[in-house]
């Protein structure tokens, strides 16, 4: 049985472990905060809004991207969740793709992985039937913006999906 004293020790102890400090990712802070993506996508030019946040104490980068665009019956064109956080067993990064575009559950294929480099996050995703889907965030500071380039795979290599930039969003009024 415990002693007061050495209890007390004991329950002190506790919330210092709790409280230790997140761990800390430069590139992935980079990204925290309110953007505005635009540029061509598709086909098309498209206008997105996408927020980064930190979630579960700083384990992972919540990305929420919604379209201005929206389909006939007022809906988002698109929309995405995704987390993105560091893959221990590589020591670079994985990121979980939730998109109106599946729907079909949450499968390996919306999982995607990227090494670990000094301002950029190049995630590979594979589709069911193995094909790689390229989704890379390119940082520039010294325009404290980020530029995302998506490749599909063509039969002659890799094909432009989107060319698109992430600027800073203007603080609401």
């Amino acid at each position: 049985m415990f002693t007061r004293p050495c209890l007390l020790l004991v329950l002190a102890a506790l919330p210092l472990r709790a409280q230790a400090p997140p761990p800390q990712d430069e590139l992935l802070e980079r990204l925290i905060g309110d953007w505005v993506l635009e540029g061509p996508m598709a086909g098309g030019n498209v206008v997105h809004d996408v927020t980064f946040s930190w979630m579960l104490q700083h384990l992972y980068v919540r990305m929420q991207e919604r379209s201005r665009e929206r389909e006939a019956d007022g809906r988002r064109a698109y929309e995405a969740e995704v987390l993105i956080g560091r893959d221990d067993e590589t020591g670079g990064y994985a990121a979980m793709w939730l998109d109106v575009t599946g729907g079909g559950g949450i499968r390996g294929d919306g999982i995607g992985h990227a090494p670990l480099t000094k301002d950029a996050l190049p995630f590979v995703f594979h589709f069911p039937d193995g094909t790689p889907f390229y989704t890379t965030f390119i940082y520039d500071r010294t325009r404290d913006q980020w530029r995302w380039e998506m490749d599909g795979m063509g039969k002659d290599g890799r094909e432009p999906f989107a060319r698109v930039t992430l600027r800073r969003a203007p603080p609401s009024p």
